[in-house]
């Protein structure tokens, strides 16, 4: 699924749950561990640093992008927020090189744990398609 729909399908799988913050490297490398076990491929993380939503057809964009207008009413390009707490993130996580959207243009707005940088972060275009890694409560 796109980051969007990613964004949309955490809190209808659970109450409280969101696409996966990650605020410190200890949560890290918790998740990290995890999903190095348990996870085949690239996954979405809450973390983004788009101004501006762009509904694509097919996809459900109804709660998600009012969601997102608040959001990114407080983000610019460059600028990386968690989308649930809407706080910066931490610089121990990027895979090197990361973030590119400066260099690589506008798609790269959304942030993955990719399984080829045994999950560090990388921003990639928010269209791609893969799991969301959602978060809640116990």
């Amino acid at each position: 699924m796109t980051w969007a729909a990613a964004m949309a399908f955490c809190p209808q799988q659970r109450e409280g749950a969101f696409l996966a913050e990650i605020l410190t490297a200890e949560e890290q490398e918790w998740v990290t561990g995890r999903l190095l076990t348990r996870a085949s491929g690239d996954v979405w993380i809450g973390l983004s640093d788009m101004v501006t939503m762009i509904p694509v057809e097919g996809e459900s964009f109804n709660i998600v992008f009012t969601l997102l207008t608040l959001c990114f009413a407080q983000a610019s390009d460059g600028n990386w927020k968690w989308m649930h707490s809407v706080s910066p993130p931490g610089e121990y996580s990027w895979a090197p090189g990361e973030p590119q959207s400066e260099r690589d243009g506008p798609g790269e707005r959304c942030v993955a744990m990719c399984a080829e940088d045994l999950f560090r972060w990388k921003d990639l275009d928010c269209l791609e398609r893969m799991a969301p890694l959602c978060q809640y409560d116990l």
